[in-house]
């Protein structure tokens, strides 16, 4: 029965590592739906190897299952990476054009003053 925990985790993992392939590409294409229901998918796939970890102890002490697992925390990280650099790239913009409405707020000009041709003192 191990044997078929193992060789379950290991399909899941592959699958996992599919799909986190998929989600560099679209990632750097700036699909964002796209990406939400990847994330989707890999949840639920965390979710079962989840289910199977906790079913079997054993299978953590396979080479292959503890080697995918590295992996795919690597690939993870990398992916947690470039969301970190897109996030700041997109609040430095926000900055610059929240600035840019700021100064242009600066620029408006008052209406020219009406010239008194009486004064008090005339």
């Amino acid at each position: 029965m191990a044997d078929n925990h193992s060789e379950a985790a290991l399909n899941l993992l592959k699958s996992w590592r599919s799909i986190l392939r998929k989600e560099t590409e679209v990632l750097s294409q700036g699909d964002i739906p796209e990406l939400k229901k990847l994330f989707h998918i890999t949840t639920a796939i965390q979710q079962r190897l989840d289910a199977l970890f906790s079913t079997s102890k054993f299978l953590m002490q396979n080479e292959s299952v503890s080697g995918i697992v590295k992996d795919l925390l690597q690939d993870q990280g990398d992916i947690i990476e470039s969301l970190k650099k897109q996030t700041e790239d997109l609040a430095k913009k926000i900055g610059t054009l929240r600035k840019n409405k700021m100064y242009l707020n600066g620029y408006k000009q008052k209406r020219p003053s009406v010239p008194h041709f009486m004064s008090k003192r005339t």
